[in-house]
């Protein structure tokens, strides 16, 4: 079987005391300025970097697991087609209503 060959669109050089800069198009590529956090993931013979996104404390709501297993619920809801499109507040109570039945 022939290895395959990969190309690297960009390349940097490791400095003293380990630093590495990153080139200007990955950065813009990514958003990235002075002062953002990275995450390093070091696998058997490759090193990957990727932005860390920083959860603000409104946002830990997000990561409750049962917050997520709703989300994902919903999520799954949508990709089912067990969803159904409002245009008004009262539109979406009548259909909140309807999906309830008798349940209420």
């Amino acid at each position: 079987m022939a290895r395959q060959t990969v190309e690297y669109p960009l390349s940097t050089t490791i400095r003293a005391r380990g630093r590495i800069t990153l080139p200007k198009k990955a950065r813009d590529g990514l958003s990235l300025a002075e002062g953002d956090a990275l995450l390093l993931a070091v696998g058997k013979a490759s090193l990957e970097i990727v932005p860390a996104e920083i959860v603000t404390r409104d946002q830990l709501w997000l990561l409750a697991r049962s917050v997520r297993d709703r989300i994902d619920a919903a999520e799954e809801d949508l990709r089912a087609g067990r969803a159904v499109v409002v245009a008004t507040a009262s539109a979406l109570s009548r259909a909140m209503w309807d999906a309830a039945g008798d349940s209420v």
